[in-house]
């Protein structure tokens, strides 16, 4: 890890941050030390080198490899300057003993106190979860951003993204929407992708930028203003993907997928509409939503004459093969709740309706459409009318 402070031989902290050439010449002739491991570092600094400690060749420190760079440099220096403006209490690379852990920065706002990770390089899922359960073990609530770096555009309302970038989806409160940070340095841009919708490499979203020195800390925990209706107007590209699936292309768990439809005298194009649809916190299932929500129409569902009820736990029993994604949201969330999130909405299009919390009662059967242009245009028209439940809640909520 690029270190912007280390200790002299007194112990005083020393921040790299706006100093000038004289400044750091000075510097350069006195001892400073790692805060972590107490090793002799040295300064490194050049024209396009932001000035920065580092560990000798020889060093032991558990954190002399773990270096990100000069963007990463410039992105810690940077979120640094904007607490500090701000007059947030801020401290630089502080380590935390207790946990042996060193956020990048460590905040404390509204008596609370918050782990600040800006993250721009690819590590082990496992220490994202390690240093995420370290800070809330020690009552800190961390916040990762991602470097800009690793953000790719696919559009207005789309991204490229990899498993690594998907376990940051996150939840500043219960009440927020769920959300990417991405941050740029170098043009001060901080890009939130909000309400994530991913779909193996896709994450579909409200992709929103602002000027961070422009805004204040408060800024990450407003309430978002994104209506579902605008997921659902680009989620019918991806039904049309859906329905052309062939296995001869397909990765293995898709061909598992369509193998079994086979088994059961069925293909994609001629599911019902019902199947593949958006949930708020689908991302919490690494399987893709058109196998596991296909599970449980056609499996528990389908075979139900109207009138009659299953349970809950007869769901959870049919989709114990599913993949569970763990990413940093699910300190609030379980699995579950996406699940449950789809017989709600099978219940407001009226296929169920809930007896009590856990049991739920089937009201018609599904249409299996006959063509693929029957299909498309069904998909369509029922994400058409999920658009207009969700503005007709909108306005009864008003």
């Amino acid at each position: 890890m690029d270190l912007l402070k280390a200790v002299d031989k007194n112990g005083t902290p020393i921040l790299l941050i706006n100093k000038t050439r004289q400044e750091l010449a000075d510097l350069r002739q006195e001892i400073f030390y790692c805060p972590q491991c107490n090793e002799q570092v040295f300064i490194r600094a050049g024209e396009k080198v932001m000035p920065h400690y580092a560990h000798f060749q020889q060093s032991s420190c558990p954190n002399r490899h773990n270096g990100e760079g000069d963007y990463h440099s410039k992105g810690k220096a940077a979120l640094f300057q904007w607490f500090s403006t701000q007059g947030i209490p801020v401290e630089l690379e502080y380590y935390l003993s207790a946990i042996r852990q060193r956020p990048d920065l460590l905040v404390k706002w509204n008596d609370c106190y918050f782990a600040i990770e800006y993250q721009c390089a690819v590590i082990s899922p496992t220490i994202v979860r390690e240093r995420t359960r370290g800070y809330r073990k020690a009552g800190i609530f961390p916040i990762w951003i991602l470097g800009e770096n690793r953000l790719k555009r696919r559009g207005t309302s789309q991204i490229k993204t990899t498993y690594f970038d998907s376990l940051f989806i996150q939840k500043f409160t219960p009440d927020t929407q769920p959300q990417i940070l991405f941050y740029n340095p170098v043009t001060d841009l901080m890009t939130s992708l909000v309400s994530p919708s991913p779909i193996k490499s896709r994450m579909y979203g409200r992709l929103h930028s602002w000027v961070l020195s422009h805004s204040g800390f408060q800024h990450f925990f407003l309430k978002s203003q994104v209506l579902n209706h605008q997921i659902y107007e680009y989620w019918l590209n991806e039904k049309k993907r859906f329905r052309g699936l062939r296995a001869k292309y397909a990765g293995s768990s898709d061909r598992r997928f369509i193998s079994w439809l086979y088994s059961k005298g069925l293909h994609p194009q001629y599911l019902p509409s019902e199947i593949h649809l958006p949930v708020t916190h689908h991302f919490l299932i690494e399987t893709p939503t058109y196998i596991w929500q296909s599970k449980i129409l056609l499996e528990i569902i389908k075979p139900l004459s109207v009138g009659k009820t299953f349970m809950y736990n007869e769901v959870q029993s049919t989709l114990q093969s599913i993949q569970i994604r763990r990413p940093l949201a699910s300190i609030y969330l379980e699995e579950s709740v996406a699940v449950i999130e789809y017989l709600y909405l099978l219940e407001r299009l009226q296929i169920l309706s809930r007896v009590n919390e856990y049991t739920f009662r089937k009201e018609k059967e599904v249409v299996f459409p006959r063509t693929l242009e029957k299909a498309i245009n069904r998909d369509s028209q029922l994400l058409n009318q999920l658009v207009k439940l969700e503005k007709q809640t909108r306005l009864h909520v008003k």
